[in-house]
């Protein structure tokens, strides 16, 4: 497991299990078997492929696009949320900027 509480300046690619509890100055993409869960802030765009999982805790301050994989919402999504196939749910103390 890879856990980072600090800065991250630019784009990840999470493809094992990865908590973010601090700032992603970028955009995330969880591949197939990547496990991504964010407790902090993504400051762009987070995307889910086949395969992937991703909860979010924390804050995304872009789009969040389900090409495919699960994707669980309990914290602050600031831009568009893309369900585009896959399994995507939300908490009712979630909160959504757009719904696509």
């Amino acid at each position: 497991m890879r856990v980072n509480n600090g800065i991250v300046i630019g784009d990840i690619v999470v493809s094992g299990s990865t908590t973010i509890g601090g700032i992603l100055q970028g955009s995330a993409v969880v591949v197939a078997g990547g496990h991504l869960t964010l407790a902090g802030i993504i400051t762009m765009n987070l995307r889910i492929e086949p395969g992937a999982v991703a909860e979010v805790r924390g804050i995304v301050q872009g789009d969040v696009t389900n090409e495919g994989g699960r994707l669980s919402i309990t914290g602050i999504v600031s831009g568009t949320v893309l369900p585009q196939t896959g399994e995507t749910r939300f908490s009712p103390g979630a909160v959504i900027g757009h719904w696509a």
